[in-house]
């Protein structure tokens, strides 16, 4: 058998061949039996072993029975083969689970990937020993003993097939010997990845192993380590993936809260931190009220502004990081806030209010703290003395008369006509905040922790730094203004980090549009799109219920689109600083950066982004002898004064050491840069040359703080009067860009105000001389009737 079992079949001689070919055209499962045959046909086939099988025909016939009867035994075998396998897999699915819900807690369970080799390794040998292994399952509910006990296995039946056709079976088999029960394996999951190599996505990390890389994001979809990044297209990325770059940096994530965290401080004394704090009672329980949340199908706190917001967000929810928000996601995560009890205090809330006179004051909660305040103001609850967020929701919902058509006027087409319908800027902004919230805090996370913070009065010790401190130069974006671009975003969209945004403010935080909506100017509009700014008002119970300048709002963030300096009188500004857009207007792209920074002693994260709203000295309330025609060309004596008010109130907002103690070294973590346009030259109608000496100045005597300066040739407020800071060819360019501006008659500057030099000429001249001499130049060459420009009479 060993000699044929080489042999080829072509060798067996003309009678094999043709039995080969007459079972070929058989059944061809039995193909395979058949050609096993032929090779037994040639050993019988020999002189004398078989005189019945010397015709041709007789050969063929019994290789063709031959093979079939091969391939019938096949198939009980693989049918015996499959049959174990069936009933180990069957008694896998019965054991497992008690297997591993065993109630004796004597032992360990085997992890999973031990449970399949154990499986692996019995199906084995039963293939091996034509063998059924017969382990009786336990009864649901019992111990379950150890699968490894000992087993039998069942003698296979003997066989007359020839030893060719296959492999040869012992008649018995021994028992198997009793397997031990197997080492417990304990399933370790890998830990997450610290830091990424270069060029990898480094999104989750946020780290790179390269100390001298650092992660830049692309996109929402893509970050990566790289020692530098350009924004725009990158000529080695493939030509599927050239999409424009961002280089925004992504920085590592702070450790998380563990607990619930909130300072309040009623002044500026350290003891106003630490001791007893004012704990209001909600009117009504937010427990209780969080049964009647509902689908957000109405909001009792804005009753007559709610109907078109949440039909328009019902009919075209927004979608945020690619996911559409619906209402019902906000009003889960609504009841989930009032069912939360954030702050650990009940159905009290801490307190401390900012319109009552005091220094240092500082309130500081966290996103999740932030959100349960404003979930019960949109619910109507509130707490006895009243609030200002309560106060806003009651105010702007009161204005104008609620119209069917609101909806198709305010997105599609016409300008706001507060005649025509209420505001509905405050809610978009306010269910914006919890729509993004609602997707990043899970499982009851705190979030970063924001701050709102007062500084002491304002006082003369600006000055004792004049002598020592030097004027560094500004970053300055022209782009808006038909110059270069910076590199910094605009300083209104805060998407630049440790960039605070300068409000140009009045004497309240939101000015005159009450935090209701969208408005010609910076500082009604800008607040909307920082809904944290709003729900701060919840700390104010005087009589305007109002923040008010200055104050700085440190870890808030932007939450909506769109927003910039560069203003239009058509759509879709409609002479408003910024839009909101009718579809997707949540901000995709806000920003996640945030540092761990010190509060009270205690390390807490914060988001690398702030809001500090300061108020010039008005310029027109002491103009009113010069006509606007001069106002607007700064061709104004009264506008060039009152320099060293600016500087003080600029100072007072940015100097760290002007507030309280124990958020000072967050305030120096977080502000390490200021973003400003046309502060002091804005609604105000002051000189704008005079104002960026202002702001130059004053920042030139904070201590590791840069100027981010942006000139814009179409601002929302005076629009075109910033070209006049540049030297009079580019001032003409800008001037070509602005006008015709549509809603005016004829230019409001004109092209004879371009005169002298530029703010580039200014500071290439001052730049690392002290701030006194500066000051001084002023003092000298700008008092008395406007002969030049300021930026000509301080180059003479």
């Amino acid at each position: 058998h060993a000699e044929l079992e080489h042999r080829p079949v072509e060798a067996m001689g003309g009678s094999s061949a043709d039995a080969g070919g007459r079972a070929g055209s058989a059944d061809s499962r039995g193909d395979a039996g058949a050609r096993a045959a032929l090779l037994e046909v040639e050993v019988l086939h020999s002189p004398g072993s078989c005189p019945s099988l010397n015709r041709p025909a007789d050969i063929r016939e019994f290789a063709l029975e031959r093979g079939r009867s091969r391939w019938q035994g096949s198939l009980r075998h693989c049918g015996l083969i499959l049959a174990v396998g069936l009933a180990c897999v069957l008694a896998l699915v019965l054991l497992r689970p008690l297997w591993h819900g065993r109630s004796d807690g004597v032992g360990s369970s085997p992890g999973r990937d031990e449970f399949v080799d154990l499986a692996r390794s019995d199906v084995h040998s039963d293939v091996h020993h034509r063998s059924k292994r017969s382990t009786p399952a336990p009864a649901l509910g019992t111990a379950t003993p150890a699968p490894a006990t000992s087993t039998t296995s069942k003698p296979a039946p003997a066989t007359s097939a020839p030893a060719l056709a296959t492999s040869a079976v012992p008649a018995t088999s021994a028992p198997a010997p009793a397997r031990p029960a197997p080492a417990p394996v304990v399933s370790t999951p890998e830990p997450p990845l610290q830091c990424s190599a270069d060029f990898q996505d480094c999104r989750e990390t946020r780290s790179c192993c390269d100390s001298g890389a650092s992660c830049f994001q692309k996109n929402g979809g893509w970050a990566a380590c790289l020692h530098e990044c350009t924004p725009g297209g990158h000529h080695d990325d493939g030509e599927r993936f050239r999409s424009p770059w961002s280089c925004k940096r992504l920085l590592p994530k702070p450790p998380a809260l563990k607990e619930n965290f909130w300072m309040m401080c009623d002044g500026l004394d350290k003891s106003s931190c630490e001791g007893a704090h004012t704990l209001l009672k909600w009117e009504q329980d937010p427990k209780q009220l969080a049964q009647k949340v509902g689908s957000f199908s109405w909001l009792p706190g804005a009753h007559r502004a709610d109907y078109q917001v949440l039909q328009h967000w019902k009919s075209a929810p927004p979608k945020f990081k690619g996911k559409v928000v619906q209402l019902d996601d906000l009003a889960r995560f609504a009841k989930e806030l009032l069912e939360s009890d954030p702050f650990g205090t009940g159905d009290m809330v801490p307190h401390v209010d900012f319109e009552v006179a005091g220094e240092g004051k500082v309130v500081a909660v966290t996103q999740r703290q932030l959100g349960f305040i404003v979930a019960n103001a949109l619910m109507g609850n509130g707490i006895p003395s009243g609030n200002g967020l309560q106060a806003a929701l009651q105010r702007c919902s009161a204005r104008g008369t609620p119209a069917p058509d609101w909806e198709k006027m305010r997105f599609l087409a016409a300008p706001f006509n507060s005649a025509s319908a209420p505001p509905t800027g405050f809610l978009y902004s306010l269910l914006s905040f919890l729509a993004v919230l609602s997707q990043e805090l899970h499982a009851g996370e705190q979030g970063t922790v924001v701050l709102a913070a007062k500084p002491r009065a304002e006082d003369q010790s600006w000055r004792d730094r004049l002598a020592s401190h030097k004027l560094q130069p500004p970053s300055l974006c022209l782009q808006s203004a038909g110059g270069e671009y910076c590199g910094p975003e605009d300083f209104m969209s805060g998407g630049t980090d440790f960039q605070a945004l300068t409000d140009i403010a009045g004497g309240q935080v939101g000015g005159g549009g009450g935090l209701c909506d969208l408005a010609n100017t910076q500082e009604e509009s800008v607040v909307l799109f920082y809904p944290e700014v709003i729900a701060f008002s919840f700390f104010t119970s005087g009589p305007s219920k109002m923040m008010l300048s200055p104050v700085a709002f440190l870890g808030t963030r932007r939450y909506m689109s769109t927003i910039t300096g560069q203003s239009d009188q058509g759509a879709p500004y409609f002479g408003h600083c910024g839009f909101i857009a009718g579809n997707d207007w949540l901000n995709d792209e806000i920003s996640t950066n945030a540092i761990e920074v010190s509060l009270n002693g205690e390390a807490v994260p914060m988001a690398t982004s702030s809001f500090v709203a300061v108020a010039s000295r008005c310029s027109h309330c002491h103009a009113m002898e010069c006509s606007l025609g001069d106002l607007w060309n700064n061709n104004c004596e009264q506008q060039r004064g009152l320099l060293d008010e600016d500087v003080q109130r600029w100072y007072q907002a940015y100097e760290a050491t002007m507030y309280n103690p124990m958020i000072e070294s967050a305030f120096r973590s977080v502000v390490k840069r200021i973003g400003t346009g046309p502060w002091g030259a804005g609604d105000w109608l002051g000189d704008s040359q005079r104002s960026f000496l202002a702001v130059w100045l004053a920042t030139g005597l904070l201590k590791d703080v840069s100027l981010d300066y942006y000139a814009y040739s179409r601002f929302c407020e005076n629009p075109a009067n910033q070209c006049l800071v540049l030297d009079d060819v580019a001032c003409k360019h800008c001037l070509a860009l602005a006008y015709p501006f549509p809603g005016t008659d004829g230019k409001a500057v004109q092209e004879w105000a371009c005169r002298g030099p530029g703010l580039g000429s200014v500071v290439d001249r001052f730049k690392g001389t002290t701030t006194a001499h500066l000051l001084d130049t002023c003092h000298a060459s700008i008092q008395g009737p406007p002969k030049t420009s300021v930026f000509g009479a301080v180059m003479r």
